[in-house]
């Protein structure tokens, strides 16, 4: 239920090859730099303490995607109290919508034959994340014309 926030121009695009992190990853003598928009410390913190390894990159993987997953909650969650019945059916419905895109959107990263395990350990991870962060900037936009009155713009 957590969403993130991504608008698409080309050279987003190129600075947001893979997602919404920044982590250093050694693996034997390469080193490769995964970088986006948004850097988590736990994240970053966690990618450092794995020593290279993949199930290592996927426990920090796993570890970042919850904690977005908690502010997306959060956010979802704090729009109970400003929306009326009608309009809180209507925010489920897109929820549900939402997280059945959101449940499938980066799948083909995790397959290894096309992406190897740079693909399922950490770019997966990546894409998962930035899901999440258009997501949440959606409720955050949502919640605003939720508070809006009717007298001024949003």
């Amino acid at each position: 239920m957590n969403a993130f926030r991504r608008r698409a121009d080309p050279t987003a695009l190129r600075r947001l090859r893979i997602g919404t992190w920044r982590a250093t990853v050694i693996l034997g003598s390469t080193a490769l730099s995964i970088s986006a928009g948004h850097a988590d410390q736990g994240y970053d913190a966690c990618i450092k303490a794995s020593n290279g390894t993949g199930a290592g990159f996927r426990q920090c993987g796993i570890q970042a995607v919850e904690r977005a997953e908690a502010t997306l909650a959060a956010a979802w969650d704090s729009l109970r109290p400003l929306a009326g019945d009608e309009a809180m059916a209507a925010l489920q419905r897109e929820q549900t919508a939402w997280r059945g895109y959101a449940d499938t959107a980066c799948d083909f990263l995790g397959d290894q034959v096309s992406f190897g395990t740079i693909g399922s350990d950490l770019e997966w991870f990546a894409c998962r994340i930035t899901v999440l962060e258009q997501r949440l900037a959606d409720i955050d936009r949502i919640a605003g014309y939720l508070r809006f009155d009717g007298r001024t713009s949003p």
